[in-house]
């Protein structure tokens, strides 16, 4: 992303892997729902067509609140709040992100009643800490992530939104720092054993509040 050019452009040594600095920020990782379902009963052509499609719309909404796309992968992303460009509201940029694209499917799923156009069920887990921010790769090609079990949580994060049935999941970190946002409405879904972790994780359900 721009961002990410500017930032290595202004002092490159920071993101030399040796020199990596930890920084805390907030990580989403998010896919679309039933989507492998979806492609056996379509073309490719028109697979293609109607990602094109969703990303537009999604990275419109996260770029406006300041999120960082690292990467794509299938019908999944991988976006940083608070890198390169650091900000105090990591968390409030993320869960408003989240909550905000889901209502933007659900008006573009109003415009396209049989689903002929686009995705409009996505999945997205959230979570915030300590990380690793580097170029991993070498001279010929490297890509800009974030390194750390916090990002690996936030993936685990995701992985329980299928069983739950929820769209968006964050963890109690996230929800500790935003949970008295006037736009934001949260539901305890409980604790969870998560793969990696000895303590079970606790996750809320996060929610827009009408007129945010």
């Amino acid at each position: 992303s721009r961002d990410v050019m500017e930032a290595m452009l202004k002092v490159p040594g920071d993101h030399r892997p040796e020199l990596a600095k930890r920084r805390r920020v907030t990580v989403m990782f998010s896919d679309i729902n039933h989507f492998s379902t979806a492609c056996e009963k379509l073309e490719p052509e028109e697979v293609a067509g109607r990602l094109n499609h969703y990303f537009s719309e999604m990275t419109n909404i996260l770029f406006d609140h300041q999120g960082t796309i690292i990467r794509f992968i299938g019908d999944e992303f991988m976006v940083l709040f608070g890198a390169p460009r650091k900000t105090d509201k990591n968390e409030e940029l993320a869960v408003l992100a989240a909550v905000r694209m889901v209502e933007r499917l659900k008006e573009l799923r109003k415009e396209d009643p049989q689903g002929e156009r686009g995705f409009y069920e996505v999945r997205i887990g959230i979570h915030v800490g300590d990380m690793i921010l580097t170029s991993i790769g070498n001279e010929v090609r490297s890509d800009y992530n974030c390194i750390g079990d916090s990002a690996n949580l936030a993936a685990r994060v995701l992985s329980h939104t299928k069983p739950l049935d929820a769209t968006v999941l964050v963890s109690e970190d996230v929800k500790n720092a935003v949970g008295q946002h006037p736009l934001l409405r949260f539901e305890d879904r409980g604790l969870h054993s998560v793969k990696g972790r000895a303590r079970e994780v606790r996750l809320f359900e996060a929610f827009l509040e009408p007129g945010g």
